[in-house]
C-alpha cells in the first residue's frame, strides 16, 4: 500500500476500541454489567504466578536464545549479538553483522516529496506518539504462543484511583469484552495503537517513525515482577535505547517474607531490576518506580537489621547518580512513606537529592 493512501486511511479510521460493545437505546436504562477480572475460562494461568521469582523470564535459566514461541516454560529471548532492522537501516552493521540495507527514497510519494521532515514528524506524533501505554509480553494460552499485548492508558494521572482499574494484561481485557462490560471503556478513545501498522508499509517509514514511537511514549509495566525482565530480553537493544519514559511497578508481596528485612533471594532480584534500568535502559530520563505489595504498616518503629537500610536505597542512589533526570520518583505505599523517608535522611550519600519519594499503591496488590 502506498504511504499516501495508507496515511489517508489512518486519518479516517474509527478510533473506537475494536471489539468494545456499541451503545444502544436499551442500554441507557439497563443496569451496567458488573465488571470482572480474568476468569479461569479465559486464562487458566493464575495471576500470582507472575509475582514469584519462578515466573518465566526472571531467571536466565527460564530463557532460551531464539527459543520456540510456543514453549510456555521458556522465554524466547534474543541473542546478545542480535542486529535489528533499525540498526541495519541506520548503517550500524559491523564485520560480523549484516550490511546496511538500501532504503527506497519513495520519491513518487507526495508524502515524502512534498512534506518536510518537521511536518512528517508532527503527523507521526499525532498518529501514534505521545501516549501512555501498558505493555506486556506473555504466553497466551488461547493462541498457544508468546505474544505482545498493549493498551493505551486512558487516565494518565489517576489510573490507579479509578473505581475499576483499566485491565493491564490480556486475560482481563478478554474477559471483560466477553462479558460485554463497557465500564472501563471511554467512548471514542483509541485503546490500541493501530497506526503502528504503518511501520510495515516501507523501510523509509520504519526508519523515520520507530524512534518517534519509542521516544515519545511512556511505557507502563505494572503486572507482577517479571515484565521488565521479559521486555529487556525480547526487545532489541537499540530499541530499548530509544525509550525515554517509563513507569515500572513490582509487586513484591510474594517474594519478601518479612518486610522490610531483605533476604538473599530478594536482594539478588532487587539489584537485578535496577541493573536493567541502569545499563539496558540507560537513556530513560523520566521514571516512576513503584514498590507495591508491602503490607500495611501500623506506624510502630521498624527495627532495621545490619545494612538493610542501605540495601533498600543503594540502587536508588546509584540510579540517581547515573544520569541527568527529568523525573525520578520512587513510589512507596502511603503507610511506609515516613519510614523510608527516615532511611533516606539517615543513609543517603548522593550530593543532591536526585530522586523523591512519592505515594504509590497501598494495600494488597491489584487483582491477586
Amino acid at each position: 500500500m502506498a504511504p499516501s493512501h495508507l496515511f489517508h486511511k489512518l486519518l479516517n479510521r474509527n478510533h473506537r476500541y475494536p471489539g468494545s460493545p456499541r451503545p444502544s437505546s436499551s442500554s441507557i436504562s439497563d443496569p451496567a454489567p458488573v465488571p470482572a477480572p480474568a476468569s479461569a475460562s479465559i486464562n487458566n494461568i493464575p495471576n500470582w504466578s507472575r509475582a514469584v521469582l519462578e515466573s518465566v523470564g526472571v531467571d536466565k535459566a527460564t530463557c532460551r536464545m531464539n527459543g520456540s514461541p510456543t514453549d510456555p516454560n521458556h522465554l524466547p529471548a534474543l541473542p546478545s549479538d542480535y542486529c535489528s532492522l533499525l540498526s541495519t537501516l541506520g548503517g550500524n552493521g559491523s564485520h560480523n553483522r549484516p550490511s546496511p540495507v538500501e532504503i527506497d527514497p519513495q520519491r513518487q510519494s507526495p508524502f515524502f516529496s512534498r512534506l518536510p521532515p518537521e511536518v512528517r514528524n508532527l503527523i507521526y506524533l499525532f498518529a501514534f506518539g505521545n501516549r501512555r501505554v501498558h505493555l506486556d509480553y506473555d504466553y497466551n494460552p488461547q493462541r498457544g504462543q508468546w505474544t505482545w499485548w498493549h493498551r493505551v492508558c486512558d487516565d494518565a494521572e489517576h489510573c490507579l484511583a479509578k473505581a475499576f482499574q483499566c485491565p493491564e494484561y490480556a486475560g482481563a481485557e478478554e474477559a471483560m469484552l466477553k462479558l460485554a462490560s463497557d465500564s472501563w471503556v471511554q467512548e471514542g478513545f483509541e485503546y490500541k495503537l493501530d497506526a503502528v501498522n504503518w511501520l510495515r508499509s516501507c523501510r523509509r517509514i520504519y526508519q523515520e517513525t520507530t524512534p518517534i514511537l519509542y521516544a515519545s511514549t511512556t511505557f507502563v509495566f505494572t503486572h507482577g515482577i517479571d515484565q521488565l525482565f521479559r521486555v529487556s530480553r525480547v526487545m532489541p537493544q537499540d530499541h530499548l535505547a530509544l525509550i525515554l519514559s517509563l513507569s515500572v511497578e513490582i509487586d513484591i508481596y510474594r517474594i519478601l517474607k518479612w518486610p522490610p528485612h531483605i533476604d538473599l533471594g530478594f536482594k539478588i532480584f532487587y539489584n537485578e531490576v535496577f541493573r536493567i534500568l541502569l545499563s539496558e535502559l540507560s537513556n530513560v530520563k523520566d521514571l516512576r518506580f513503584s514498590i507495591a505489595g508491602l503490607p500495611h504498616h501500623s506506624g510502630s518503629p521498624v527495627q532495621w537489621i545490619g545494612h538493610e537500610e542501605w540495601d533498600w536505597i543503594a540502587p536508588w542512589e546509584k540510579l540517581a547518580s547515573s544520569r541527568t533526570w527529568k523525573t525520578l520518583d520512587i513510589a512507596i505505599p502511603r503507610s511506609w512513606i515516613a519510614e523510608f523517608e527516615g532511611v533516606v535522611q539517615r543513609s543517603s550519600v548522593v550530593e543532591e537529592q536526585r530522586y523523591r519519594l512519592v505515594v504509590g499503591s497501598d494495600g494488597w496488590p491489584r487483582g491477586w
